[in-house]
């Protein structure tokens, strides 16, 4: 599981906007990268792109910048590292200063590039040639006998046809608009794939600020998309489904890593975790929006955790805790 967020680091994360005059732009890709199956090429565009790699554990991350396509575009590789809340760099410009020396399979990482999309040859405009048409002689009046005017005939108007309500239903990986391919609901992926990162949209211009709000991760999760949001993309979840029914076997049986809900999957009550030497971390949340201000608290430990979830609390959300036993 790993969220975005924004930390000071030794290398600068910036990413940027530019504004042209007379209004929006479609943006242009100015680079690509060639990702390993089942990816494939991706386009990026100028400024920070956020993607999911899909090179094999310990890649170098100078591997990564190799594969996009015009050499020399990149200006730097970030990574967020949960457990330490901050970023990790690669610059190809200055390799012994940065902290990210290599990546692992299905990464998600921000790839900054720089460039000027191609533009389109300006054609001159050609100039019709107009024909010279030799002039006719006037035609000949003719006496036109007047007819009956027509019987005036009343029309139907069409029946109007109804316009299909979108509901909330099931869909798989891909990049969807919201009220037309699906529609705003709290979804569940119950069986997400090694690696499950999705995003709420607000545009689908691929920048950074068209994020509404992110998360990766390889254990069961659930979103909830607002009516406002533009979009929803995925990639690696599996099926999801607005079926919320039980994916535990009791509210008070153990459980492991994922996004739960409580009184449903769940019990409210103070529960106990079976390992955390690999760094456990977990989350008390009060919707499923995935975004900062869904947390109510939250810890990153290295031993045995104890935490007590309320009846108000929506969810419970943990990594690399282990089993979750119910003690209280």
């Amino acid at each position: 599981m790993r969220r975005l967020g924004i930390v000071a680091v030794g290398l600068s994360l910036v990413v940027g906007l530019v504004v042209y005059p007379g209004g929006p732009v479609q943006a242009q890709p100015v680079a690509s990268i060639g990702l390993p199956p089942p990816r494939g090429t991706v386009q990026l565009y100028s400024g920070c792109n956020n993607i999911a790699l899909t090179f094999p554990d310990g890649t170098a991350s100078q591997t990564v910048v190799q594969a996009v396509t015009p050499g020399g575009v990149v200006e730097a590789m970030w990574r967020h590292n949960a457990a330490q809340n901050r970023f990790e760099g690669f610059s190809p410009a200055a390799p012994q200063a940065s902290d990210l020396l290599t990546v692992n399979l299905w990464d998600a990482v921000w790839l900054c590039v720089e460039g000027t999309p191609p533009t389109a040859p300006t054609v001159p405009p050609s100039v019709p040639t107009v024909p010279t048409v030799p002039p006719t002689a006037a035609p000949t009046s003719t006496s036109v006998q007047p007819t009956a005017a027509p019987t005036s005939t009343p029309v139907q108007p069409p029946t109007p046809t109804a316009v299909p309500t979108t509901t909330p239903g099931t869909f798989g990986d891909g990049k969807f608009v919201i009220g037309q391919d699906i529609g705003p609901g709290t979804y569940r992926a119950a069986n997400p794939s090694q690696g499950c990162y999705w995003e709420r949209l607000s545009g689908f211009s691929g920048e950074f600020g068209d994020i509404i709000a992110n998360n990766f991760t390889a254990a069961p999760d659930v979103v909830t998309i607002a009516p406002s949001d533009v979009g929803f993309s995925s990639e690696g979840c599996g099926t999801w489904t607005a079926n919320l029914s039980p994916i535990t076997t009791s509210p008070t049986a153990p459980f492991g890593e994922g996004k739960f809900i409580v009184g449903t999957d769940i019990a409210p009550g103070t529960w106990r975790n079976t390992g955390s030497s690999g760094g456990c971390y977990w989350e008390r949340l009060s919707g499923f929006g995935g975004t900062f201000g869904d947390i109510i608290a939250n810890n990153f430990s290295s031993s045995i955790e104890v935490v007590t979830i309320a009846p108000g609390d929506a969810g419970f959300e943990s990594s690399g805790c282990g089993t979750w036993t119910k003690i209280g």
